[in-house]
């Protein structure tokens, strides 16, 4: 099991988008428009999906299947933590993952050491 580098608060917001995306350029392309949408409620946002342990593929499994690249509705189900698109990011890792472990996606308590992950 990797552990995923945490996020520095003090850092800037190419650090926050580089940290979250891990080199996903689908994930990084999304991020970059929630924060460019408005970019202080943007940044929580993004604070939000760590919190949600959601990163990377994650991030495009939640844009661009479950809100079908609605950045509108993406933005209000990140804020509402929402349950099913948390167990619909999982149900795709387990798809595409399927006998590894990697990280799961969770509505809250994701972020500084609690990060869960799940063998697929």
């Amino acid at each position: 099991m990797s552990n995923r580098p945490n996020v520095e608060l003090g850092g800037s917001s190419v650090d926050l988008i580089s940290t979250m995306s891990e080199g996903n350029p689908s994930a990084l392309r999304v991020l970059m428009q929630i924060i460019q949408k408005n970019p202080l409620e943007g940044m929580m946002d993004v604070l939000y999906l760590d919190d949600m342990n959601i990163r990377s593929t994650q991030i495009w499994y939640g844009y661009k299947k479950f809100c079908n690249q609605n950045l509108n509705l993406y933005v209000d189900k990140i804020r509402a933590r929402d349950p099913e698109m948390v167990e619909y990011i999982n149900e795709c890792a387990r798809e595409d993952c399927s006998g590894n472990q990697v990280p799961i996606a969770v509505t809250s308590g994701g972020s500084y050491g609690a990060r869960p992950y799940e063998t697929l």
